[in-house]
């Protein structure tokens, strides 16, 4: 089959202090960032309709947060205390 020419996005998890966070990723490693956040209770496959169009002109970035979609929950061994 033929490519669509479609930016494809990859999904990882990356390990932070034994805590892991799922990502999505697309574009070119070497085109301009774009960090997509996502809100309460939301994750980020809100945003996997509008990556694709993303893609093509930047490097797409887009993590689930800690205690959401597929990313781990931050123990509170991992937080510190603020004093």
């Amino acid at each position: 089959m033929p490519d669509s020419g479609t930016p494809k996005f990859t999904e990882q998890d990356i390990a932070i202090d034994g805590v892991s966070l799922h990502v999505t990723l697309a574009g070119d490693t070497n085109a301009p960032g774009l960090l997509l956040l996502h809100g309460m209770p939301n994750s980020s496959r809100m945003f996997k309709p509008i990556i694709p169009t993303l893609a093509a002109s930047c490097r797409v970035v887009a993590p689930d947060l800690p205690g959401y979609g597929a990313s781990d929950v931050i123990r509170t061994r991992h937080v510190r205390a603020f004093r």
